[in-house]
């Protein structure tokens, strides 16, 4: 049983340790910590902090952070790394007023209100484009005591919190 637990433990302990040697498995603990909604510790514990507008309060829309990597580029022998990956970022409001717009839009087709349905499904569509953040990006990446850190700007953070321009 004391081996089993010593297992368990060295393989929890281990994990930083693999992730601190691959730029893909530190750029994965830092989204996952950034998913959970707690950005600031994800710059924290994996990240270079280089924004302009360093602020310390994670100010988050409420919505859902998803991403997808899609290529992993080392460079200068190891020191640098870049990280191809779409992220998105889908407000929480956007679901809600698609679920509304769509039933006022059922509303009025029964009713037998067909232009107003028209204009019903347009009007979900727009709003729709104007509520998530979606884009493909370059993430820089470089060691930093021995560990991979990924590099944080404006742009990243603005991605990572579903904050428009």
């Amino acid at each position: 049983m004391k081996s089993l637990v010593t297992i368990i433990l060295t393989l929890i302990f281990a994990f930083p340790a693999i992730a601190a040697d691959d730029p893909k498995a530190t750029f994965e603990a830092f989204m996952k910590l950034a998913q959970s909604g707690q950005v600031n510790k994800a710059i924290k514990e994996y990240g270079i902090d280089n924004r302009d507008n360093k602020s310390w309060v994670d100010v988050k829309m409420p919505g859902k952070l998803s991403y997808e990597i899609k290529e992993v580029k080392e460079k200068k022998k190891g020191e640098e790394a870049t990280v191809s990956a779409q992220i998105d970022y889908e407000t929480i409001t956007e679901g809600a007023k698609d679920t509304a717009g769509t039933v006022a839009t059922a509303g009025k087709l029964a009713t037998g209100n067909v232009a107003g349905a028209a204009g019903g499904v347009a009007k979900n569509k727009a709003s729709d484009s104007v509520s998530s953040v979606s884009e493909r990006t370059q993430v820089d990446m470089k060691r930093s005591g021995g560990k991979w850190k990924v590099v944080v700007t404006d742009r990243l953070y603005r991605l990572l919190t579903g904050e428009k321009r």
